[in-house]
């Protein structure tokens, strides 16, 4: 029996040195288990990048020690609800941020300042020659060129004719008149026993802030005036002039002067000049 005894205490003996060089071999760094003093190094403080998850109404960045190196988003419920066990994140390490809709914009309103109506000048009485005796509206010219009236009153015809025509809108109604307007006949006249080339000019001057609507019968009214009203004596050397047109007439203040037309023959034939009607050539006799 003392044979085997001894046997056995050898057995056991070399069992336990096997075992402990065994592990001495397991224990080794880079064997492929962790020693002691690489189980206790410290955790590393690297930043790793979120853990991104998004649902419907909100979006959950979590900041994890995961290594997880790229975000996900996009995910289910789910997902979400496994992503957050797993990364077992802390208040201080999430993020929730909420889409707030921006807001429309607001309506922009552009108030344009009110337009100041245009002046009128007053309408003509009856009495012309009263008129200008008590607010001294016409102006006669007293020297230049002069020819008989009926070629005046032809052209002032056509004037109030081309008036009426710009006066007309592509639909067929009225504007109002401002500003200039000019028109010009060129006429073959006698004077001192001399046939010469000469023109008629007569013009419209709506002054600022005023308009005038037209009128046929007002135009011929105002036309005639400094060819009625001058030169009273004879009816082959009118000279023509200038009348002026009124908001007011009469009273103690003046009214605004918004109309200044003319009349005025001169020398020469010019090239803008349009025809007189009636003529082959265009050019009245």
């Amino acid at each position: 029996m003392a044979p085997i005894t001894i046997f056995r205490v050898l057995c056991g003996l070399l069992f336990y040195l096997g075992t402990c060089a065994l592990l001495a071999n397991t224990t080794k760094t880079g064997s492929g288990q962790l020693s002691k003093a690489e189980t206790r190094r410290p955790v590393s403080a690297t930043i790793h990048t979120p853990l991104v998850m998004r649902t419907n109404t909100r979006t959950t960045t979590v900041f994890t020690t995961a290594g997880i190196a790229t975000p996900v988003s996009n995910i289910s419920t789910t997902t979400t609800k496994r992503a957050l066990a797993r990364a077992e994140p802390t208040p201080s390490n999430v993020v929730i941020i909420i889409n707030v809709p921006t807001p429309a914009p607001s309506a922009v309103i552009i108030i344009e300042p009110s337009r100041t109506p245009l002046l009128r000048a007053a309408p003509l009485p009856d009495d012309l020659v009263a008129l200008d005796r008590d607010n001294h509206l016409v102006s006669c010219y007293q020297f230049g060129w002069w020819s008989a009236r009926r070629k005046f009153i032809r052209s002032i015809t056509d004037f109030c004719h081309a008036l009426d025509v710009e006066s007309m809108t592509p639909v067929g109604t009225r504007h109002p008149l401002t500003g200039f307007r000019q028109h010009q006949w060129n006429w073959m006249d006698r004077g001192l026993q001399l046939i010469g080339e000469t023109h008629i000019v007569i013009s419209l001057e709506v002054m600022d802030g005023c308009e005038w609507g037209f009128d046929e019968g007002e135009c011929g009214r105002y036309l005639r005036m400094p060819v009625d009203l001058c030169d009273t004596d004879s009816e082959i050397h009118k000279k023509g002039g200038t009348v002026v047109g009124r908001t007011s007439y009469g009273g103690e203040k003046e009214g605004k002067t918004c109309l200044l037309w003319r009349v005025d023959w001169e020398a020469d034939h010019v090239p803008d000049a349009e025809p007189v009607e009636g003529y082959e050539d265009g050019i009245g006799v």
